[in-house]
């Protein structure tokens, strides 16, 4: 699977919002476009990691997958419809208990 591309801009946020230590912000770099390019860089390494899953784990897996392209959608808008809310919550399912796996929790 190839890997997205992403801008540069949203590059520096990710890499300062995911691997960089917190401190006290010197500016505001808060953009819905940010936003939403750090929450598909999270859904993507979320999928390509379904592979270094035990072929037995990976069905697991992909509802934390699920979950997280939802929430990559829900950001790209400043407000979701009343239609588009009801719409993710219908397709929510409860499908298992939560157990630990290696350092993580799997639905």
């Amino acid at each position: 699977m190839k890997p997205p591309s992403i801008d540069q801009s949203s590059l520096k946020y990710t890499i300062n919002h995911v691997f960089l230590p917190l401190k006290l912000p010197q500016g505001n770099d808060y953009s819905l476009e940010n936003d939403s390019a750090l929450s598909q860089v999270v859904a993507d390494a979320a999928l390509h990691f379904t592979n270094q899953l035990p072929s037995d784990k990976q069905l697991s897996w992909m509802s934390t997958v699920k979950m997280l392209r939802n929430l990559n959608y829900s950001i790209r808008f400043n407000a979701l419809s009343g239609n588009e809310i009801k719409s993710q919550i219908d397709a929510m399912h409860n499908t298992g208990s939560l157990f630990h796996y290696g350092g993580i929790f799997l639905c």
